[in-house]
């Protein structure tokens, strides 16, 4: 414990992909979960999960200040060992990249007075926990709704703007509009 609290053993980690020949990438990794790496103290796993792109391996370099020191270390992944033992991992990404985007609609409720459910960008957040819910089978207190939507009216809706619209409602009563208490915990 005390180790621990003497600070972290890497700190302002950066993570860049590299291509088959050193240079940094963009196209190899897609929507890297977690987004920000936060520092890393002594027993700390750092996890991170994205969809790859191509067959060709995998090169990752993080960069930070390891025990006072500038240090970067780079590691490969062979996508050639990917195998169906792994499968649940890309629930695993879609959970955290829910997550982060639930984040982000509540950021926006934070001052209720410019938080507005009808906002382009609220939409396009409810739009994307909506596909991913209904994609990799993922239930959240926002999307509860779709593991009863077989019993439920539609309310005369398209099944998509149905879905919008009770996502949109529970974001809004829940996400961006529990501000404080037990709730406001539960929501984080």
């Amino acid at each position: 414990v005390f180790r621990r609290l003497s600070g972290p053993v890497f700190a302002e980690p950066k993570l860049t992909m590299l291509d088959p020949r050193g240079e940094v990438t963009t196209r190899a990794v897609k929507e890297i979960m977690p987004v920000e790496i936060n520092d890393l103290f002594e027993g700390d796993q750092l996890i991170l999960l994205g969809q790859y792109q191509g067959d060709a391996p995998l090169r990752f370099k993080i960069n930070g200040n390891y025990l006072g020191s500038p240090r970067s270390f780079e590691f490969k992944f062979n996508v050639d060992s990917a195998t169906t033992r792994n499968s649940y991992v890309p629930r695993l990404w879609a959970s955290r990249k829910i997550a982060y985007l639930i984040d982000q609609i509540r950021q926006m409720g934070a001052d209720r007075t410019q938080f507005a459910a009808n906002d382009a960008r609220v939409k396009e957040l409810v739009d994307e926990i909506v596909r991913l819910s209904t994609k990799f089978g993922i239930l959240t207190e926002y999307t509860a709704f779709l593991a009863t939507e077989g019993d439920m009216a539609m309310q005369g809706l398209p099944r998509r703007g149905y879905y919008r619209l009770e996502a949109e409602k529970e974001v809004r009563d829940k996400a961006a509009g529990i501000r404080s208490g037990a709730g406001a915990v539960s929501q984080e």
